[in-house]
């Protein structure tokens, strides 16, 4: 048995949990920062625990990515209170120091201290990294779709709360002909090419989440500002930096609402709808599904299920 003290592993413990973790005043409107570990400080790539009081200004509200701060000051209060042994689970972004956007999952206790008072001890992950270890495409070094589906999904239920879910919108993009330019190019050149794309769509889409769905096919949830844009510059960048003269990328937009905070994933299919609705030989790079598209699905979807119903009555 060690002789080394109790304390000696406690303090070695914090230090070395696989995460950041954070102490912080619940009584005072100031949210004072008591602790922060290492990691946590790497996290915000700082290298001090002085440089870290200073980007966060000493407090959990400097945490919190602003934009999501009053929505998760409010989950965290009701699931306090309404949850089990004082206990919350919630996910935000946070602004590092070099400007980087991270997205982070936050386990909370509320503990009420004899000495201190109301504390919140925190343990924070850094949800990429900790996505890192599955779905991940070899080619391209993208996740993949089940990664993109619990990002969104997790995404939209921080949003549902601040009622802004349709700043946020699906892109489901293809490269089309790759079969032909595969044939005429060869294997490597296709996988050159898919890796080309990747780095595109990053740097149009930086900060954003994309996943490669299938062998021509990307999926992203952006914001929804500004994404025409956006997608018009993927084919420009693709011919004049990337030099494909025979490529073109095709792209559905389906921009989330409230109605669709219970089905993301038909959300997602609406995205992939709009993209085959595009004729193939025009030069439409992009269609955003709209009401009219809508009211065809929603009259194929009454075909199909009275389909049995017309059958039996001749």
């Amino acid at each position: 048995m060690s002789d080394k003290p109790k304390k000696f592993f406690l303090d070695s413990a914090l230090e070395h949990v696989p995460g950041g973790f954070l102490i912080y005043r619940a009584d005072n409107q100031d949210e004072e920062i008591l602790y922060a570990n290492k990691t946590l400080i790497r996290m915000f790539d700082c290298d001090t625990y002085e440089e870290f009081l200073e980007h966060v200004h000493g407090s959990f509200k400097g945490i919190v990515s602003p934009e999501d701060l009053d929505v998760i000051e409010k989950e965290i209060d009701v699931q306090i209170q309404s949850g089990f042994d004082s206990f919350d689970h919630i996910y935000y972004h946070i602004n590092t120091k070099s400007g980087d956007i991270k997205y982070i999952e936050d386990f909370g206790h509320y503990v009420v201290d004899k000495e201190e008072g109301p504390l919140y001890y925190v343990y924070l992950v850094d949800s990429d990294q900790k996505l890192l270890t599955y779905d991940v495409d070899k080619v391209t070094g993208l996740p993949g779709p089940r990664r993109l589906r619990d990002y969104s999904h997790k995404m939209i239920r921080i949003m549902s709360k601040s009622m802004d879910s349709s700043s946020y919108a699906y892109v489901y993009l293809n490269i089309l002909h790759f079969k032909r330019f595969i044939i005429r190019y060869g294997i490597k050149a296709g996988e050159d090419l898919v890796k080309d794309v990747a780095s595109i769509l990053k740097k149009h889409f930086a900060g954003n989440m994309i996943a490669r769905m299938g062998d021509t096919v990307f999926g992203i949830f952006a914001e929804s500002s500004h994404i025409e844009d956006k997608i018009k510059d993927l084919n420009k960048t693709l011919r004049q930096d990337y030099m494909y003269e025979n490529v073109t990328l095709k792209a559905g937009v389906y921009v989330i609402g409230q109605e669709d905070m219970t089905n993301l994933d038909g959300a997602l299919d609406n995205a992939r709808r709009a993209c085959h609705e595009l004729d193939y030989s025009d030069d439409i790079q992009y269609k955003i599904y709209d009401d009219e598209m809508k009211r065809s699905q929603r009259i194929y979807n009454y075909v199909i299920d009275h389909l049995d119903e017309a059958i039996q009555k001749g």
